[in-house]
């Protein structure tokens, strides 16, 4: 018999199923759809836990909900570009992800990946290194894309696509918890909500 793992040794799991490395939204998502199946899951997360409670948003902070302008430093703070591809041209005083060039010849600067394919690269795409992930600072909404401008399509017919993305959606809110309550009593909601329809209602010239 091959002697235990030393992850089992060290964590004190005997055992698992599934084993997810991240703790963001994604890594969660399928955490918790695997649990809920009867399987037992590990995760586990390359960065720090920063919050009293594990994976708390850091938003709920005392400091942060006293002064929530100081919470956009966190964010900057928080973010790691992923795999910026190298440019071919040298422009040691702009970050690499605030500009993108035309296809040739690359040079290498800041550790950038030399095999990220240019054109295949999300600009200025960013993880975060901490339990909970991008969820630490990410307010759990469940935007949802515009059908003729970035939502692909799974079926070629619109109504069996449109009836797909509706599931999902539903699913996915389902697994956040996302409402439409939360704000129902807030004066500051309700100034703006108040504001944005008086604008929307007021006829254009």
């Amino acid at each position: 018999m091959a002697p235990v793992h030393v992850v089992h040794t060290n964590s004190g799991i005997k055992e698992f199923d599934v084993f997810i490395a991240g703790s963001g939204p994604i890594g969660a998502t399928y955490a918790r759809l695997l649990v809920d199946q009867g399987f037992n899951v590990v995760m586990v997360e390359i960065g720090d836990q920063e919050t009293r409670q594990i994976a708390a948003h850091k938003k709920n902070e005392i400091v942060y909900q006293k002064d929530i302008d100081r919470f956009v430093r966190v964010i900057q703070g928080d973010l790691s570009t992923v795999s910026i591809p190298p440019s071919k041209a040298v422009m040691p005083t702009l970050d690499p992800a605030a500009w993108s060039d035309t296809k040739g010849d690359m040079s290498i600067l800041e550790g950038r990946n030399p095999k990220q394919l240019d054109f295949n690269n999300l600009p200025a795409e960013a993880v975060t290194r901490t339990i909970g992930g991008m969820t630490s600072h990410w307010t759990c909404a469940t935007p949802q894309f515009h059908k003729d401008v970035e939502r692909p399509k799974i079926f070629t017919d619109d109504t069996t696509d449109q009836a797909e993305w509706a599931a999902l959606y539903f699913a996915a809110e389902i697994l956040i918890g996302t409402s439409v309550k939360e704000f129902d009593e807030s004066i500051r909601h309700n100034v703006v909500l108040n504001a944005l329809q008086k604008g929307v209602s007021r006829p254009r010239n």
